[in-house]
């Protein structure tokens, strides 16, 4: 019995934890992108914070990532390093910023869209303090 109230204090504890953790993460916009070769933008409007990190969160088809800048509203950029496929359901590792000045403007995407059945994927750009 004493095993049992254990675990389900340790599951709610993790839980509470885990929800903590991923509410730090904001929506910063989104695209849906096409099943070809191509480039787009994802705008982030007029979002503002100092924001450490980014990441790329893929939905309905898998998508191959070939270069993502970063636009500053300062003007700067920022090349993070992101060559890889992406299955829907899926994101890159958490990428983090260089420089003091994180608030960004947009970012650029050039991907390629693998899906077999021409589907269009939806890729969510997020941000954390």
């Amino acid at each position: 019995m004493r095993k049992a109230i254990f675990s389900v204090v340790f599951v709610v504890t993790f839980l509470a934890g885990a929800s903590v953790v991923s509410a730090q993460w904001r929506q910063l916009g989104s695209k849906e992108v096409d099943y070809n070769v191509d480039h787009d933008t994802i705008g982030v409007g007029a979002m503002k914070g100092d924001l450490r990190r980014i990441q790329l969160r893929v939905q309905r088809a898998p998508v191959r990532f070939e270069r993502v800048v970063v636009n500053y509203r300062n003007g700067g950029t920022q090349e993070v390093p992101v060559r890889e496929l992406i299955r829907a359901g899926g994101s890159t590792r958490s990428i983090d910023l260089n420089g003091k000045e994180r608030v960004i403007s947009s970012v650029d995407l050039w991907y390629e869209s693998a899906s077999l059945r021409r589907r269009k994927a939806r890729v969510t750009l997020w941000g954390r303090d």
